[in-house]
């Protein structure tokens, strides 16, 4: 098999790396992968989340054969079950796989597919090394990290960070300049998704703000004028757009209004939400410790990277 272009959608976990990376799919001759570095359900020998060349047991050399394999669409992927997951829900994906599985699959199955959109937040501390090394463009999405944290509240999600950073640590002797009194408490789901957030972006922060570097894409920007954002992102990384591809972006975006605000339950996506509220419904479900406590580990560092632009953007909407 022939291999492919590879386009990285990477960001913080719960930043909008599923609607980006399926949005630039509908490119003509692409297609999604999803989440091949996601330790539960990607890869097989993917042995941690939030895998990096040269941190852990993870080589450089390793790391470069899964790009390789990435490009060739030679893959060999976990059943993509969940821990939590029971009953009809497991025994299906036992039978059939899960999404990332499914994905890959789809792409193999797809005649005249040229392009992957390798969807993964797990890869995000991989981007520096996947750009400058591999040469693959990397859309990085951002979303404000209370509305990043009131999703890791909802969902009762949180990451081993003191795994990540020790990793982090051995490989480049970087700092985190985290209080110890936060620190206590890394577990709570809150304070998870703020130093999580801070460690992803301050990684890819020098990449992000240096011409010709990662591409940010806002996503409040995305959402209050999706088909203009879409058409520069697709012009910059040489996909085409075109009046089907648009018609896809409105019927997404500008066709969820009066939805749900809030979503329920633990489910990651709901297409059904009110797009319009995904980054103010955080107001809500944080308290005012919560929203302080977010502000003091993320606030300065969403000042510099809150205000981003990936191109020059005209100010009123386009038709594409």
């Amino acid at each position: 098999m022939a291999t492919k272009r590879l386009i990285l959608v990477t960001g913080m976990p719960r930043s909008g790396t599923t609607a980006v990376g399926e949005v630039l799919a509908t490119a003509a001759g692409a297609g999604v992968l999803h989440e091949p570095l996601n330790y539960l359900v990607g890869l097989n020998d993917v042995p941690h989340y939030f895998a990096f060349p040269g941190g852990g047991e993870v080589t450089v050399a390793s790391f470069d054969r899964w790009v390789a394999d990435i490009r060739a669409l030679q893959l060999s992927y976990k059943p993509g079950i969940f821990p939590r997951e029971r009953g009809l829900r497991r025994l299906v994906k036992k039978m059939l796989g899960g999404r990332a599985l499914n994905s890959y699959r789809r792409c193999r199955w797809t005649p005249g597919l040229d392009t992957l959109i390798w969807k993964d937040p797990f890869a995000s501390l991989a981007a520096r090394h996947l750009h400058e090394v591999h040469g693959i463009p990397v859309v990085v999405t951002l979303r404000n990290p209370w509305a990043v944290a009131a999703s890791f509240k909802r969902m009762g999600w949180a990451f081993d960070l003191d795994e990540i950073l020790t990793r982090m640590q051995s490989s480049t002797q970087e700092k985190f300049p985290f209080e110890k009194q936060i620190w206590i408490r890394r577990n709570e789901p809150v304070v998870n998704a703020a130093l999580l957030w801070f460690v992803i972006y301050n990684s890819l922060q020098s990449l992000l703000t240096l011409e010709g570097g990662l591409i940010g894409l806002s996503l409040d920007e995305l959402i209050q004028r999706p088909t203009t954002v879409y058409a520069a992102l697709f012009d910059r990384l040489g996909l085409s757009w075109t009046q089907t591809v648009r018609q896809g972006v409105v019927d997404r975006y500008q066709g969820k209004r009066g939805g749900p605000q809030v979503p329920t339950g633990e489910r990651a996506h709901d297409r059904k939400r009110d797009l319009a509220s995904m980054n103010q419904y955080w107001r809500n479900l944080l308290d005012a410790n919560e929203q302080a406590l977010v502000s003091d580990v993320c606030g300065e560092l969403w000042g510099i990277l809150g205000n981003l632009r990936m191109v020059d953007i005209p100010a009123t909407e386009s038709l594409g």
